[in-house]
């Protein structure tokens, strides 16, 4: 597949659209993407769905409180007596005791304030200097369809991260939004060799919360395949226990 055609797939799309409006992307493979998004649509629409999909989050934040009349009428009330030159020390002494309750009242609002604030700019609008995720993109990608079936009919993406310094290697599991999944029951994951056309069996997949963490040989065994299968039992793959397969394809590196 040409890299222009490439990133037409719907699959591929909706990965990268997550990825860029999550900000889990590094900044130069950002703005490669944001490159892209200029010269295609189906992309550029992508983005758009994932966008309205997270403002859900924005929508929910706290708003802001603002004192009310009465508290600014104390507080002006209170300036002006503690800068009177007549002012006895025990007027004094009680407007100090109120200048640090109004202080510790008005530490904790901003804090509220500033804390949402630094919350929204973190997930809509990361910036250079902020730690980006360890896992940046994809290492190898399988678009899993049901079994002997059209495998343009992909039912869910399985996509493999490599390991990482404060990550290791994993997978992840995401369902097309045309064939949300039904059966909730966990399914046995295997890879094919690419060469001998042995099969290794990863192992049972976790909840779907879940990332599924690999063993060194489990990764190599991945990054050796040329298809993954899921079975529905730990049985070796066959036309009865084959539930889904599909082509594992290793990816290329972004470059600007």
């Amino acid at each position: 597949m040409s890299r222009c055609l490439r990133y037409r797939n719907t699959i591929i799309c909706e990965h990268l659209a997550g990825q860029y409006v999550a900000g889990t992307m590094t900044p130069r493979v950002r703005s490669r993407m944001e490159s892209l998004l200029v010269s295609t649509p189906e992309l550029d629409r992508a983005v758009a769905f994932w966008a309205d999909e997270l403002s859900v989050v924005h929508e929910q934040l706290p708003p802001a409180v603002a004192p009310s009349t009465d508290i600014w009428q104390k507080i002006d009330s209170k300036i002006t007596s503690t800068e009177s030159s007549s002012q006895t020390t025990e007027q004094k002494t009680d407007a100090n005791g109120w200048w640090q309750d109004l202080w510790v009242w008005k530490t904790a609002s901003m804090a509220g304030m500033v804390t949402s604030l630094a919350l929204a700019l973190a997930l809509f609008f990361p910036t250079e200097n902020a730690v980006q995720p360890t896992i940046a993109g994809a290492n190898y990608i399988a678009a899993m369809s049901a079994h002997n079936q059209s495998t343009t009919d992909i039912q869910f993406v399985i996509s493999a991260y490599k390991k990482q310094p404060n990550n290791p290697s994993r997978l992840h599991v995401q369902w097309s939004q045309r064939h949300p999944q039904s059966d909730k029951t966990p399914l046995h994951l295997w890879a094919e060799d690419k060469d001998s056309g042995e099969l290794t069996y990863i192992g049972l997949q976790p909840s779907p919360e879940q990332a599924w963490d690999l063993t060194k040989p489990s990764w190599l065994a991945i990054a050796n395949s040329s298809r993954l299968l899921m079975t529905s039992d730990k049985q070796l793959p066959n036309q009865q226990n084959t539930r889904f397969s599909g082509p594992c394809v290793q990816l290329t590196e972004w470059k600007t």
